[in-house]
């Protein structure tokens, strides 16, 4: 009967009873020896058996009708929390790995920004870098261009969070490859705007 059970060929509460100990405790002159009589419920979730809630009676008796219907309420409260409980524990394990992915992420943007300060005669740079999220669309960078000339990059695309730092990630690469082919910022930039709003309206 259990085998039915989680087979899912039983889709009810049911009493069973243990043929072989019955037996036994009738040779024994009806010592049941601590024998109980059982009752057991498939717990089904959509359609599909998870399990079987077995219980046995004080008494050696078969449960009632109404311990039945109870059992059967019993069984179906059980499957909801039991759902309730994976849909947790898949949402949180989505969390960890979104929140790791995230994490990696702004370690990757982080390297993007520069390291260390560059020594300019008759400049002092200072910088900060907070972003509201983990990953953001602020970005800056101080790059050497030549001998005597130096690049100041500062930036910020519009919105917050992974979308931005895609952004910010590909214009600020576009900018320092459009600096190895251009002298004027106008053109660097001009070059940079036709490449994103090629790539907007690809």
């Amino acid at each position: 009967c259990q085998r039915l059970l989680l087979e899912g060929r039983i889709h009810r509460p049911v009493n069973i009873v243990e043929c072989t100990r019955l037996r036994n405790s009738l040779h024994a002159q009806g010592d049941n020896r601590d024998l109980r009589f059982h009752a057991s419920a498939p717990l089904i979730s959509h359609g599909v058996p998870i399990g079987v809630l077995n219980v046995a009676t004080a008494e050696w008796q078969f449960l009632t009708h109404d311990d039945l219907s109870f059992l059967s309420t019993v069984s179906s409260r059980l499957v909801a929390a039991i759902e309730r409980a994976h849909f947790y524990e898949v949402a949180e394990q989505r969390r960890i790995h979104l929140q790791n992915e995230l994490n990696l992420a702004q370690q990757v943007q982080i390297g993007l920004m520069p390291q260390g300060k560059p020594d300019i005669p008759g400049f002092g740079l200072a910088w900060a870098w907070h972003p509201a999220r983990e990953v953001a669309g602020d970005f800056y960078n101080v790059f050497r261009l030549s001998e005597h000339r130096w690049g100041i990059l500062i930036g910020d695309v519009a919105g917050k969070g992974t979308a931005a730092a895609l952004y910010m990630a590909m214009v600020h690469s576009l900018i320092l490859s459009g600096t190895m082919r251009h002298r004027s910022p106008a053109a660097v930039l001009r070059e940079v705007n036709d490449t994103l709003l090629k790539q907007a309206t690809s």
